[in-house]
């Protein structure tokens, strides 16, 4: 079922437009409708704020290679409204409002091997562990906006205030090796922002505009997680191992603001614009475990497992931007310098780390036509430093890990470069790409993994200079032959990443090489048909001191669209996945068809969809990262048949 309705009430100063929709057959309305409250041409900061995802119960991840319609058993609802009035001359006010509940559910398993190696390649031990969960996962989120804009010929003013109320429950149960273990988690957050943008004339007779940009945003953010059943799990603490449940609290709130004024010089085709920017966060981290021992003892657990965490980061910056823009090149350079400094303090710890450092993060982008061919280049410098999510001392259970960052404040940065040669030809109807891009960072600090036999995870922070690379390779070339009314497009990418692992006491450097290769093609010879077909091969192979884990992914689509009349169209699809990895194969097959046709004066819109024919019910897939190697079954939703009509009432 998927309802929805919309009006739209225009006046002469006055709109107004009202949203509702529903869903339960797995499609995503959620940020769709998160789209209808968005506040368009904002020139200014603003972000998404996420409350209650620092504690998470454990559960399988959903493939990431099909759409998320075919796995989703959810009820979706979303209900907005937004208004808009036209005020004394150039002034307008917009009110947005945004209501949505969101309630999923899904069922998977997993298979995971690790192994350990020695540093000359023979093998120490293998983990293998299977996991089954069945979550359950509540959402519901009421947004507001407010804005107030000026657009006139000597200035340009836009004020938005955002407020947005968070609450969300989830219950999993989750099988380690057969052995049940249920979480729930519970969070009921809030967050407020203002964003102002302002462009103001140096005077009434200068024609030169000064930018003036000011963002305050704060985050409460509360929530805790609650594991029952612990027969499952391991514990180095005694008290924990006895326990009956486990309960981790965690409240947070967070204040930061962004500062900036900058102005453009222009002269004939460069164009410098210099800025000054000023940002301040104040956060703080409270997190807290109990521990149920009988069914009316409740014991707080002590240092290490709690945290008392404050982080102040002060950062100044100016920065010089320079822009040249030519018929057939263009050229853009940033030299943004940076002071910042960092404080971060807990006191039950006894815990502390400071940082004042400056920093110089240049970034480049130049493109050169010639004649049909563009070539085009672009290099960054990024640093990165510990957020308040990374650095806190004691020690915090989620998702059934436990982590803890005792450590100095994490220092990375991110040197990245790439290059890209392009060709378009009109006349023949190609159109090819090629690129090669490359990317260095580096860190101070390491995450040492302790990974038990059921798959638990004890993560900690240690001073530990680390780094990795990627290099990333793309060709693509398409081509349409008319005569033919047929397009063909052909690609090709391979990458090769490596990172440094710490695994239960094991340093070593981990190397993928991923390659795909796909051909597509459409035919559209024939009035009343357009057929296409897509084929993609995947290869990935995993080397770790020695020895390599290889899996292989081939990919097949066909669509067939027939245009039965001027007012009907019948459509029929089908895909197929197929994993391989040593002699194991798994396939997935999915074929599905609708049908469309427009009726009546008012153009009634009636589709009939009839999703998933072959009625799978599980999608199986390999995937292999830089420790380990998944196999993972998720369920599916089954057969089921769709009818909707949408229609326009004046």
């Amino acid at each position: 079922m998927e309802p929805e309705t919309n009006a739209h009430v225009v006046l002469k100063k006055r709109q107004a437009l009202f949203n509702l929709k529903s869903n339960n057959t797995g499609e995503d309305i959620i940020s769709e409708n998160g789209n209808f409250i968005g506040l368009s041409g904002f020139m200014g900061q603003s972000q998404e704020n996420s409350t209650g995802d620092f504690l998470r119960p454990s559960s399988v991840n959903p493939p990431a290679s099909i759409p998320q319609s075919r796995y989703w058993f959810n009820q979706s609802h979303a209900v907005g409204a937004n208004f808009l009035e036209g005020l004394k001359k150039d002034w307008e006010v917009k009110a947005n409002f945004l209501y949505t509940y969101h309630e999923l559910d899904l069922k998977g398993s997993s298979n995971t091997s690790i192994t350990s190696l020695n540093p000359d390649g023979t093998v120490v031990n293998t983990l293998n562990y299977s996991r089954k969960s069945d979550l359950n996962d509540l959402a519901q989120k009421a947004k507001a906006a407010l804005s107030l804009n000026r657009n006139a010929k000597a200035n340009f003013f836009k004020n938005d205030l955002n407020f947005s109320i968070d609450k969300s429950n989830s219950r999993s149960t989750l099988e380690l090796d057969g052995i049940p273990v249920y979480q729930r988690t519970h969070a009921n957050g809030f967050s407020i922002q203002n964003s102002l943008s302002t462009l103001l004339p140096l005077s009434k007779q200068s024609k030169r505009l000064v930018s003036l940009q000011s963002y305050i945003n704060y985050i409460h953010d509360p929530e805790w997680y609650q594991v029952d059943s612990l027969r499952a799990l391991q514990f180095s603490d005694a008290a924990m191992q006895s326990a009956l449940s486990l309960k981790q609290l965690k409240r947070s709130n967070s204040f930061n603001t962004t500062n900036t004024v900058s102005m453009a010089f222009s002269k004939k085709d460069l164009t410098i614009v210099p800025s000054l920017k000023f940002l301040y966060a104040d956060e703080l981290l409270n997190t807290d475990i109990e521990l149920t021992q009988s069914a009316n003892l409740v014991q707080p657990m002590q240092v290490p497992w709690l945290n008392r965490l404050r982080l102040n980061n002060f950062n100044t910056q100016a920065s010089v931007g320079l822009n040249l823009k030519r018929e057939r090149f263009r050229f853009s350079l940033n030299l943004p310098l940076s002071n910042n400094i960092i404080h971060v303090k807990d006191e039950e710890h006894v815990f502390q780390r400071d940082l004042n450092k400056w920093l110089f993060q240049p970034t480049l982008f130049t493109e050169v036509s010639v004649k049909k061919f563009t070539f085009s280049a672009t290099a960054a410098r990024v640093n990165r430093f510990s957020s308040l999510t990374n650095i806190y001392p004691g020690y915090v259970f989620s998702a059934l890990n436990i982590n803890a960052y005792q450590s100095p404040i994490e220092e990375a940065t991110f040197t990245r470069a790439g290059s890209r040669i392009a060709y378009k030809n009109l006349l023949l109807n190609i159109d090819a790409n090629a690129g090669y891009n490359y990317a260095y960072n580096s860190s101070n600090i390491m995450l040492s993994r302790q990974i038990s036999d059921n798959g638990q995870q004890v993560s900690t922070a240690i001073l530990q200079d680390n780094s990795g690379n990627t290099h990333a390779l793309f060709l693509s070339f398409s081509k349409y032959m008319k005569k033919a009314a047929t397009n063909i497009a052909t690609g090709y990418s391979y990458t090769r990443s490596a990172t440094m692992n710490l695994l239960n006491n094991n340093l070593f450097t981990a190397i993928n090489h991923n390659q795909n290769a796909s051909l597509r093609m459409e035919n559209s010879s024939l009035s009343w048909l357009i057929a296409s077909y897509n084929i993609a091969y995947g290869y990935s192979k995993r080397v770790d001191r020695g020895t390599d884990n290889l899996t292989y992914t081939l990919f097949q689509a066909t669509r067939l669209s027939f245009y039965l009349s001027e007012k009907g169209s019948f459509n029929i699809s089908g895909d197929w996945n197929q994993y391989t990895i040593a002699k194991q194969q798994f396939n997935n097959q999915f074929v599905d068809a609708f049908y469309r046709h427009t009726v009546g004066k008012r153009k009634i819109d009636l589709e009939l969809k009839w999703m998933n024919i072959l009625n799978t019910r599980e999608y199986e897939q390999v995937i292999i990262n830089t420790i380990q190697t998944n196999v993972t079954r998720f369920e599916i939703r089954p057969s089921q048949v769709l009818l909707s009509a949408r229609m326009n009432l004046r």
